[in-house]
């Protein structure tokens, strides 16, 4: 099987926009709903970033874990990110995205807190690696979504700044636990 046939197979069938003009494509950046998708990413997502940024010396010195067995960690993240990634759409699709949204951001703080708060029981890390993962992942797509609604016609634009602000939360993440 063809890699362009597991695309087609996929992805949805998008006639490209031969039309639009880059500052026509900029105009969602005139909504305020725009600019608040984009604000909740760069900032709501910092402190993920920071735990996977610092997450061998949180694992080995705080956890006890093994230099040797990070690789095994960074699967549990890993895996709890395909769960998250599939659960995100599903819970997405049932309560639509700004709900989901609200819900994922708010058990992924607490997640985030549980690190921070019992790192050192190394099964109760264990398990807050792949919830983080999982939460991480879980809400990408109804963020994403809630962008998309945000720029009809300027899409692509707009994947292209949530990109950006996924950048500056990884940035700013990692800098400031890093600083403080």
């Amino acid at each position: 099987m063809s890699l362009h046939y597991c695309f087609k197979l996929w992805l949805p069938a998008i006639e490209a926009n031969q039309n639009t003009h880059f500052l026509e494509e900029l105009k969602f950046l005139k909504k305020k709903q725009s600019w608040l998708v984009l604000a909740i990413t760069a900032i709501g997502f910092g402190g993920l970033f920071t735990w996977l940024s610092y997450i061998t010396p949180l694992m080995t010195v705080i956890s006890g874990v093994a230099s040797s067995q990070m690789a095994y960690v960074m699967v549990l993240a890993g895996a709890g990110m395909v769960v998250g990634n599939l659960g995100g759409g599903v819970i997405s699709d049932k309560l639509g995205p700004e709900k989901t949204c609200a819900l994922l951001i708010f058990l992924m703080m607490i997640s985030l807190m549980g690190v921070f708060l019992l790192s050192e029981h190394q099964n109760i890390a264990f398990v807050l690696t792949f919830m983080c993962g999982a939460l991480s992942m879980s809400i990408a797509a109804p963020i994403n979504i809630m962008m998309m609604k945000a720029a009809p016609g300027s899409e692509m634009m707009a994947a292209a700044f949530m990109q950006a602000g996924f950048n500056i939360a990884n940035a700013m993440g990692a800098f400031l636990e890093g600083y403080l």
